[in-house]
């Protein structure tokens, strides 16, 4: 795969749960080092995409690629083998479990290898910011600390494209903050982010957005941010017109 190739495409995606459309006729690329935000009120079908890139749900029309080669995961395990991750809405950890066996589990078999795990963990932690206790009890850490032990999780299987789905909704002001700090380091290791979130979060740190009006519909073609950017104000971007089509160009 070239560089200037997109590290996900998806061409006129079309997603139906009986006669409802959750997504209709959406086309977007995803590129390596930047965070594209997809944005969008509860209802407009962010989690849907976000779960059709993570193979838990099988667009009923249009196509995926992923590295310039077609892409039909059979479900979230394929996903994970091919380099994508995601952390969803609702957690997925076992609140009497440590830290490092909720990160282990479901990953190695035999002997845990606990040690060897809790020094990845610090090794992500000073290279992310992700301060955590490796021997904490899930059931005992604050909303944000449960979060950051679902980025581990992903993190530590070394990922190229990492999904969130409305990260900051569960958040307290400096919670977020953290975690926007997070996905910074994150797509300047080169990774490619996917991250769901409602109108008006987030300001400042996307690279590209998608902004969805309903049932997969997009606004807006050409709208570019740069977190680095000095006194630049997102804000003074329109969302003119209705299209179907999100070309990322820059």
């Amino acid at each position: 795969m070239s560089s200037a190739e997109p590290l996900l495409s998806l061409r006129a995606i079309t997603k139906r749960f009986g006669s409802f459309a959750a997504l209709s006729d959406v086309s977007l690329d995803i590129r390596a080092g930047e965070i594209h935000c997809i944005l969008g009120e509860n209802g407009a079908g962010k989690s849907t995409l976000c779960n059709l890139i993570f193979g838990v749900h099988r667009p009923d029309s249009g196509a995926m690629r992923y590295r310039a080669a077609a892409f039909q995961p059979s479900g979230p395990a394929d996903s994970l083998a091919q380099g994508i991750a995601m952390v969803h809405q609702h957690f997925s950890l076992v609140p009497d479990m440590t830290v490092v066996d909720n990160v282990l589990l479901g990953r190695e078999r035999g002997v845990l290898k606990r040690k060897d795990c809790a020094t990845q963990l610090k090794r992500l932690a000073d290279e992310y910011g992700l301060p955590l206790d490796p021997y904490a009890r899930i059931e005992d850490l604050s909303v944000g600390e449960r979060q950051r032990v679902e980025i581990v999780k992903c993190l530590i299987r070394d990922p190229s494209l990492f999904v969130l789905d409305e990260p900051t909704a569960v958040l307290l002001p400096d919670e977020i903050s953290a975690l926007l700090d997070v996905c910074r380091r994150v797509a300047a290791s080169g990774r490619a982010m996917v991250q769901a979130c409602r109108d008006q979060e987030n300001r400042g740190l996307r690279h590209r957005v998608a902004r969805w009006t309903g049932r997969g519909d997009v606004c807006n073609t050409r709208v570019r941010y740069r977190p680095s950017g000095a006194g630049h104000d997102p804000g003074q971007h329109r969302y003119t017109g209705q299209i179907r089509r999100l070309d990322s160009g820059a």
